[in-house]
């Protein structure tokens, strides 16, 4: 019930939705303990808040220093889920018009080409993409949405995103392919010989390039704008292996969160009516748990935990250093430095303080205390970020892994269809069989500025395997 409150909705429509899970119970359930219960949980309705513009002035002002571009909808929706507060849409525009005219004035209108998406429900695709838009301060983001639903699956943010063993170069998704082919192989035999995705080219991959183009308007000018300041104020120097691993250790668990709270936000919220679109619409955590109010299939499969266990160590090795924030001896260190400033909570406005106050710390502690083990480790974790962030021997070293075959899976490369090139012939490659270079498929072009290849994909248990 606390989700559904949290999407806004009505006590009638959380009736309706939770009716056939109490029938079971003996507990009495009508519309009217709904509202009982909701206002036990301090959860007043709209009218019986009676917010004005003199009420909701402060909240907002605390709302636009993370989201400065943020429009009346996402203010009601921040309001909603950040401070509790149900404010009718009117209220808000009312409160911009006076406070803000310009920037109401300069709203501009795009034009899009519309396209209709089609899906039978939830669960039967999940796309996903990868955003290097924020490297600049070492951030990469990986986003995969359910696009029946509009569901945003995960939101995640890491150091890196060119490591193959945490998402290929290139294409980022070969790893999730091979692995969710193989997962639907060995559920059904007679899939075996095809591939169980799909690539999408260059901007094809709608669903995550509209998510991102949302990211960037509406999420990342106000983050964008603190990071500038610590780096105009040369409070960070990029070329400091410590000060790189220390605005790692601190800055990634803040963006995680702020990235948790805009997906919650996004899955949470209802969106503006549109009557061009096929798919249905409302709330999408609702849509995506409850399929069947909109008249939507759920087409989840659940495999066998074992089989799953099975295809991670086909893809991945969870015991690699690209899956640690930092080094465990440097986490150690930043631990201590952290527990002796007595910090209560780490947050984007106190980011940069404590980035410098951690400085200071590490800069006395090292002083103090012998370097010998801890230098070498830096220097190297240091290395390898930059290795990855500019793809470095990307040809030599990462090209032959792009045409890895699997018994039964074929090639994962894409194949001039974008579909794939389905090898599988009897007597083929075993699991992690390299093909000579002179057999992989040439004729796509992996630079990501040139020929950028999303992953359009058929979902199956990806939170499970893929523990970003």
């Amino acid at each position: 019930m606390t989700r559904l409150l949290d999407c806004d909705m009505k006590d009638t429509k959380i009736f309706a939705l939770m009716k056939p899970r109490m029938q079971a119970t003996e507990w009495a359930w009508s519309p009217f303990i709904v509202g009982k219960l909701r206002r036990m949980m301090g959860r007043e309705s709209t009218k019986a808040q009676k917010h004005s513009a003199a009420t909701i002035a402060e909240p907002i002002e605390r709302i636009r220093f993370r989201f400065p571009k943020a429009g009346g909808r996402d203010l009601v929706n921040h309001l909603r889920l950040q401070e509790n507060m149900k404010v009718p849409l009117q209220v808000v525009h009312d409160y911009l018009r006076d406070t803000e005219p310009d920037e109401v004035a300069a709203r501009k209108h795009k034009k899009l080409k519309r396209r209709a998406f089609l899906a039978e429900g939830v669960f039967e695709y999940w796309c996903c993409d990868q955003h290097d838009k924020f490297k600049k301060a070492n951030l990469w983001f990986h986003v995969c949405v359910d696009p029946y639903s509009g569901y945003v699956v995960w939101l995640k943010v890491w150091w890196t995103n060119k490591n193959p063993r945490l998402s290929d170069p290139g294409s980022e998704n070969y790893g999730v392919a091979r692995a969710q082919t193989f997962i639907r192989q060995q559920q059904d035999p007679s899939l075996v010989g095809s591939l169980q995705h799909k690539w999408m080219r260059k901007h094809q991959n709608v669903k995550p390039e509209i998510f991102w183009s949302n990211l960037s308007r509406r999420w990342s000018p106000g983050f964008q704008a603190e990071f500038d300041r610590g780096t105009h104020e040369e409070l960070y120097n990029w070329n400091d292996p410590v000060q790189t691993l220390m605005w790692r250790w601190l800055s990634i668990p803040v963006f995680q969160k702020e990235l948790d709270y805009w997906r919650d936000l996004i899955n949470r919220s209802k969106k503006r009516a549109n009557p061009k679109v096929v798919l249905p619409q409302g709330v999408p955590e609702v849509i995506h748990r409850y399929p069947q109010s909109v008249g939507g299939k759920d087409l989840r499969v659940y495999p066998d935990p074992e089989l799953l266990r099975t295809a991670r160590a086909l893809v991945t090795d969870p015991g690699h250093a690209v899956f640690e924030l930092v080094p465990p001896l440097f986490d150690d260190i930043a631990k201590y430095l952290f527990a002796r400033l007595e910090i209560e909570e780490l947050s984007l406005d106190n980011l940069w303080e404590v980035f410098r106050l951690m400085m200071d710390e590490y800069t006395t502690w090292a002083a103090q205390n012998d370097t010998t083990a801890i230098v070498p480790v830096i220097n190297e974790a240091f290395d390898e970020e930059n290795a990855h962030a500019e793809q470095i021997e990307l040809e030599e070293h990462l090209r032959p892994d792009w045409g890895r075959r699997v018994r039964g899976l074929g090639n994962v490369l894409p194949g001039e269809d974008g579909i794939g090139d389905v090898q599988g012939e009897p007597g083929g490659p075993v699991i992690g069989e390299v093909v000579p270079p002179d057999q992989v498929d040439e004729g796509d072009n992996f630079d990501e500025e040139e020929d950028e290849i999303d992953l359009y994909l058929p979902t199956n248990v990806w939170e499970l395997i893929m523990d970003f």
